[in-house]
């Protein structure tokens, strides 16, 4: 924030004072950092990665850029790079991203059983090898190898001193057995606390398929305590930083707030894939071409919603419905 003043690319906003504000109080700041400050990352990533290659820099900047902008799924009124730079929030959810790279621009090259990528101009091509496959991925990789599916963004990471790449595809919908006339309704019901959400198939309600919220709710609840209680118990280590250097004892009650918050963030996003998973088949199973989605539960921000008072990461419910249907040849549309 001092950086984004000394360059000018923030500005400082006065907050009113309240009612009942009395003298000695002091006041209330609030820093705004525009999107210039992401563009000069890549300076900077250039003087880091002199040999990189041009795509490069610009896929890592616009990943940060994208990571630190968004909503974090428990504080909805934050992004998440507001709260690591006020402590709040430690970087667990930045680490071991990896840096992407469209199929357009680093031109990745599918071999028998190999994959090749260029990223850096001194190292040159480098080539990853396949290793043993079950029948299903070693299927998605014959179809991608052999032009039937669309290859996406290839993300090159790091994890325990080696590198490895994901691979990202569109597949073809399927589009057999999809009747458009027949349609799959999922509601959220506002007057029933215990169900989550309700799919009814194409007669009504005579067949439907239902989920609970006990379950979520318990854990989500839980989450809540135990951050609650790391919180305090880093507070209880004063301040962060002194001029020697972290404190150890507040130093490793962040590194546990840390593994917590990755903790919540992974298992939100297993409960996502797996709903949009079991809307996706019920669907398909009914031969349903169309699944109309009521609006989700939502407070704050359009990104997060709640489940029984605590923020859920809505977006990326609908994000993997949305896909998972589309592989089936279904189409989803969202109503009021």
């Amino acid at each position: 924030m001092i950086g984004g003043l000394a360059t000018g690319q923030a500005t400082v906003l006065r907050e009113p004072r309240a009612a009942d504000h009395k003298r000695g109080d002091g006041g209330t700041y609030t820093v705004k950092l525009g999107n210039g400050a992401v563009y000069e990352l890549r300076a900077e990533l250039r003087r880091q990665l002199p040999a990189a290659m041009a795509f490069v820099l610009d896929s890592a900047r616009r990943d940060i850029a994208a990571a630190w902008q968004a909503p974090d799924p428990e504080f909805p009124r934050w992004t998440r790079g507001g709260l690591v730079l006020q402590g709040s929030r430690g970087p667990a959810l930045f680490r071991n991203r990896g840096v992407g790279m469209p199929a357009a621009t680093a031109r990745p090259r599918l071999g028998k059983r190999s994959l090749t990528l260029a990223w850096d101009h001194d190292i040159g091509p480098v080539e990853f090898g396949l290793g043993e496959l079950d029948g299903g991925r070693l299927r998605v990789w014959q179809a991608l190898r052999d032009g039937e599916w669309r290859l996406g963004t290839v993300y090159l990471s790091e994890r325990d001193g080696k590198l490895f790449a994901v691979l990202s595809h569109d597949r073809p919908a399927a589009a057999a057995g999809a009747d458009p006339g027949r349609v799959a309704r999922l509601v959220f019901p506002a007057d029933d606390p215990d169900t989550l959400f309700r799919l009814a198939g194409p007669d009504g309600a005579a067949t439907y398929d239902s989920v609970s919220a006990a379950g979520v709710a318990a854990f989500l609840r839980e989450s809540a305590a135990r951050r609650r209680e790391l919180e305090a118990r880093r507070g209880a280590n004063g301040q962060p930083r002194r001029p020697w250097g972290f404190r150890k004892g507040w130093e490793d009650a962040q590194r546990t707030l840390d593994r917590h918050t990755l903790i919540r963030a992974r298992v939100v996003a297993d409960h996502n894939h797996a709903w949009s998973r079991r809307v996706a088949d019920r669907a398909a199973h009914w031969r349903c071409g169309v699944v109309t989605m009521g609006p989700t539960p939502a407070a704050g921000s359009p990104a997060v919603g709640t489940i029984g008072g605590w923020p859920w990461n809505w977006t990326e419910f609908r994000a993997c419905l949305r896909y998972k249907l589309e592989e089936r040849g279904i189409v989803l549309v969202e109503s009021d």
